[in-house]
């Protein structure tokens, strides 16, 4: 006689399912096998089980109850597990998994939140294959947003994957434009990230506007140049329409002039668009700031480009000249004074020439360049009427004095100008 056991429906995880089961309906009835129960009675089974495991061990116990259970486990896993399968396959990139997940999910009140949170996490690890499932289903939503306001599009652009932003851009209802929460475009993030393959694929797109700005008014174009990616910024000035003179913090002339980015300064002013004046937010033009930085050979290419203002001054009414000679740039220093056009003794906000600053910063030799050029201003004072030798002594450079003594416009003054600041100390 077969042995015989009684179905526990109050304890399903203590079960063992197996073909060789049988269970006891009456006295007066045979024992039957476990898969050989009518399919409305399996399902009464599985429905006593109190979790995915044991659902799960019932269906292994043949491939017939596979076959017939793994649709309900599915469907148990998106009604009590928030379909965690359909997020796992997303994460795995399991295809076959995708799909009997999104059938489980269809109809139930959840099921965009569900499918929507799969598209984001198969984007950013490079599924196209399951990416290409999910767009499918109508429950999907292409823009939803997830991790930093970001939709799957920026995602799959921010973490590198070029053949899923292929798959992305092929859907007609994915804005190509969505801002993530410091409103960058999945453009900027390619121009932040480098990658030029994902730049020419979002460029390719009509839908794409490369012009627009983010939280600190950064396009694009700023974007890759602040990060040096010189491929995507001649991409980007390759394209109709561009706006060339961004004005956010920098504009991409200033930055790349400052850093000293010779290759990035020639494409843009190669642009036929280029403003090669236009002013940073401090008002300081690139060849302010690349004076100042000490990069000559932008400030080479600068001074070559048609309509450049040697004398362009910034907020505080400092020019070129100035910002060379409060760094020292003694090379730099030469450069402009070579330049007609240039004002020798133009005043800053507090009346200080480039020789005045140059004293007051204590550079010898750009101060001894400019004392020996024509037409500089020997006399001049800031608005206090501190003059020249009054600087030198208080900063109490030797050298300086020494330098300016030797000027006789300079001498002639010099025990006036001394007494002067003995003066004030005796006084203080």
């Amino acid at each position: 006689m077969s042995s015989k056991r009684k179905f526990n429906t109050t304890s399903p995880s203590s079960i063992r399912f197996q073909p060789s089961i049988v269970l006891t309906i009456s006295p007066a009835i045979s024992p039957i096998s476990l898969q050989n129960l009518p399919i409305e009675m399996l399902f009464c089974v599985a429905e006593q089980c109190s979790s995915e495991r044991d659902i799960n061990a019932l269906g292994r116990a043949s491939r017939q109850l596979h076959n017939l259970l793994d649709p309900y486990l599915y469907r148990y896993n998106a009604h009590h597990s928030k379909s965690s399968a359909l997020k796992w396959a997303a994460t795995k990139g399991r295809v076959s998994t995708t799909k009997k997940s999104l059938v489980a999910t269809a109809g139930i009140h959840e099921a965009t939140s569900y499918v929507s949170a799969a598209l984001d996490i198969a984007a950013m690890h490079g599924h196209d294959g399951v990416v290409e499932v999910l767009l499918e289903d109508e429950a999907v939503d292409v823009n939803a947003k997830s991790t930093f306001n970001r939709t799957p599009l920026a995602c799959a652009t921010w973490s590198g994957h070029e053949s899923v932003v292929k798959v992305l851009l092929g859907n007609q209802a994915v804005d190509v434009n969505a801002r993530d929460y410091t409103s960058v475009t999945p453009l900027s993030l390619a121009a932040r990230t480098g990658n030029e393959a994902i730049a020419r694929l979002l460029l390719a797109d009509r839908r794409v506007d490369f012009n627009l700005r983010d939280l600190w008014g950064n396009t694009a174009l700023l974007d890759a140049t602040q990060r040096f990616n010189t491929g995507i910024v001649k991409l980007l000035l390759s394209q109709e329409g561009i706006e060339v003179n961004d004005t956010g913090l920098h504009t991409p002339l200033t930055f790349a002039s400052g850093h000293g980015h010779e290759e990035i300064v020639k494409l843009l002013l190669e642009h036929n668009e280029v403003d090669p004046n236009m002013r940073g937010s401090l008002g300081e033009t690139p060849l302010i700031i690349a004076a100042e930085a000490g990069r000559l050979a932008v400030v080479r290419l600068l001074l070559a480009k048609d309509g450049i203002d040697v004398n362009a001054t910034d907020d505080s009414g400092r020019a070129p000249l100035h910002a060379a000679c409060q760094t020292g740039r003694e090379e730099i220093v030469k450069l402009l004074l070579q330049q007609k056009d240039v004002e020798v003794n133009v005043e800053e906000e507090h009346g200080m020439t480039p020789l005045y600053i140059a004293v007051a910063a204590e550079h010898v030799a750009v101060a001894k360049l400019l004392l020996r050029h024509e037409g500089v201003n020997h006399r001049c004072k800031d608005i206090d009427g501190v003059t020249l030798l009054d600087v030198a002594f208080s900063v109490g450079n030797e050298d300086m004095v020494a330098l300016l003594l030797t000027v006789p416009s300079i001498e002639r003054e010099s025990i006036s100008s001394l007494g002067k600041m003995l003066l004030r100390n005796d006084k203080s």
